[in-house]
């Protein structure tokens, strides 16, 4: 096994092997009539929702930040204006990962599913 680091620059374990059979079983065939794509490599800006990094985030975020609130018995959820639906804010709970895409616009991401597509350049 080697060991890698990812986002939070925290090392996981990975075993070569397992990784690829992963990756083998989690292609799905082409449907007909359709085509298989993969994603540009693009370069993003992001930063991690802790629950108490507000000011950091809100600088990010800029005019995006719509504030955020904490149940009593609960984390601090941040609030977050999206291209997707600007009216209506996504709630991110603290470890969600807030990224800013190639046009400026905002929007958070699962911190496994960033840690999976994602890596510190």
């Amino acid at each position: 096994m080697n060991s890698t680091p990812f986002a939070a620059g925290v090392a996981r374990q990975v075993d070569p092997q397992r990784e690829a059979t992963h990756l083998i079983a989690d292609r799905r065939p082409t449907p007909p009539g359709a085509r298989r794509y993969r994603t540009r490599p693009v370069d993003v800006d992001a930063v991690q929702w802790t629950g108490s990094n507000i000011v950091e985030v809100q600088a990010f975020l800029g005019a995006d930040f719509m504030g955020f609130w904490a149940d009593v018995s609960g984390p601090v959820v941040l609030l977050i204006r999206t291209l997707e639906n600007p009216a209506n804010p996504f709630e991110a709970p603290p470890g969600w990962w807030v990224i800013r895409g190639i046009r400026g616009e905002h929007y958070a991401c699962a911190p496994d599913i960033f840690a999976q597509t994602y890596e510190a350049v």
